[in-house]
């Protein structure tokens, strides 16, 4: 059995949770070989969202699902930083910007 650790990501951007993407229920957390993470992935509210990820993992990623809807949008983006917590080192990748692209 593993120990989790938890990771918090804080989110902003053009992109609107709900009408660009989906609710953070929906997404995803998966490892550096394509398998899902085992877990809950928690809307914290105030564009914070945390996950849990199995010890000694050495990468992960995020499928976000994106809602389809009959407009032309000008692109949106999804800014991400990964905020800093007990237990673990982030290597890389720890701010980010995710562009939806209409």
């Amino acid at each position: 059995m593993s120990v989790l650790l938890t990771l918090v990501l804080a989110i902003g951007g053009t992109a609107v949770m709900g009408v660009d993407y989906a609710p953070p229920a929906r997404w995803l957390v998966l490892m550096a070989d394509g398998s899902e993470v085992a877990g809950l992935i928690t809307d914290l509210g105030n564009g914070q969202v945390s996950f849990d990820i199995p010890a000694g993992s050495m990468m992960l990623g995020f499928r976000v699902p994106v809602i389809a809807n009959d407009s032309i949008d000008p692109d949106r983006t999804f800014p991400y930083s990964v905020l800093k917590s007990g237990g673990y080192m982030v290597r890389s990748g720890q701010t980010g910007t995710v562009t939806i692209v209409d």
